[in-house]
């Protein structure tokens, strides 16, 4: 007979993004289009590199066909994202390579917003911050929203749904320490489901 006092510990790592040594990765609005862009250390011509685009920065589905990395002399690779007119959303765009070897590697998150109405007053102050913000909205009667913080990596950091009547100024304080880093807000009018993202950089 014996008693034991056993302690278990358990670690937990993010499940996908490694740095992917993809440069200059940038999304901008033509119009009828968004132009993604982006370069890459020509050393290895068996790597092979996905788009893939979101409209809420956690689900992410593959557009487009593979890219191979022997197909540019130069190293840089283009490619348009096609608009539709009238679109009104939120785009994240991030960039997926495979080695040779068959190990996945991802770029930071890129977004675009698309004709969206302005559901805020200007962007949330303040910028950089530590420990939360604040927010305006700009709708002049009542209006439910849902704020939601979310990270490069596409990891929901803080969510909660806001009731303004009228122009009302919030405070938001993240719960326990946010590790420093870049990250989405993501503001959505619960009554007309149009959405504003904006860059958040924490201390």
């Amino acid at each position: 007979y014996t008693r034991l006092f056993v302690t278990l510990t358990y670690y937990w790592c993010p499940s996908a993004i490694l740095s992917a040594r993809v440069s200059n990765f940038t999304a901008t609005n033509g119009g009828d289009h968004i132009s993604l862009g982006w370069e890459s250390d020509h050393g290895n011509q068996s790597e092979i590199y996905e788009i893939e685009v979101s409209t809420d920065g956690i689900h992410f589905t593959k557009v487009g066909n593979r890219i191979d990395a022997a197909s540019s002399i130069s190293g840089k690779f283009e490619y348009e994202f096609p608009v539709d007119k009238g679109t009104q959303k939120n785009y994240f765009f991030r960039i997926k390579k495979t080695n040779q070897a068959g190990k996945v590697f991802y770029t930071d998150v890129r977004s675009i917003a698309i004709n969206l109405q302005k559901l805020t007053s200007g962007k949330p102050y303040p910028n950089p911050t530590v420990n939360g913000i604040n927010l305006q909205f700009a709708k002049h009667n009542n209006g439910k929203y849902l704020v939601e913080m979310i990270s490069s990596t596409g990891k929901k950091i803080f969510s909660r749904e806001y009731k303004a009547n009228g122009p009302t100024s919030i405070n938001i304080e993240f719960r326990g320490k946010t590790p420093p880093g870049i990250y989405f807000l993501k503001v959505k009018d619960l009554d007309t489901f149009l959405e504003e993202t904006s860059k958040l950089q924490v201390l």
